[in-house]
């Protein structure tokens, strides 16, 4: 059980260590979640093993070991375009666009190359900069 003076505490080492070196205690976040997501991805990694099998969807070269991811094609509907003087317009039902380029690969894509991310652990701050983090919370703290 969480105690309000537990909480204050901690609360002030937030602060405290916000203050010693800029985004470290962003990193440390979210190296922390990223963690905690990795952790539930790894629990399911057999259902999303099954249900994201992307093999279909690459093309042998050559002899096979080399694979081309195809490219990825964005599509709009309905687009409507006006020109330069506001005299000429068009309309289209749906306009397709080539958003990436086929890639060649030796493996097919998988789902934990989109999904898992890894957040290098942030360095700790040096001691001085923890000593005048300290000092500056204790002196906005008043004492």
């Amino acid at each position: 059980m969480c105690r309000p003076r537990d909480a204050l505490a901690a609360g002030l080492v937030v602060s405290m260590l916000a203050g010693t070196q800029p985004g470290w205690a962003q990193n440390a976040g979210l190296a922390a979640r990223s963690f905690t997501i990795n952790e539930l991805l790894r629990r399911y990694q057999a259902q999303l093993d099954s249900a994201y099998d992307f093999r279909s969807l690459v093309l042998p070269v050559s002899s096979g070991q080399t694979l081309m991811r195809p490219p990825i094609v964005s599509a709009a509907q309905m687009a409507f375009a006006l020109g330069d003087n506001g005299q000429v317009a068009r309309e289209t039902s749906c306009i397709y666009q080539i958003t990436r380029e086929a890639q060649l690969a030796s493996a097919p894509p998988n789902w934990r190359s989109y999904l898992v991310r890894v957040w290098a652990n942030p360095r700790r701050p040096s001691d001085d900069a923890l000593h005048q983090a300290g000092t500056r919370l204790l002196e906005q703290m008043g004492g």
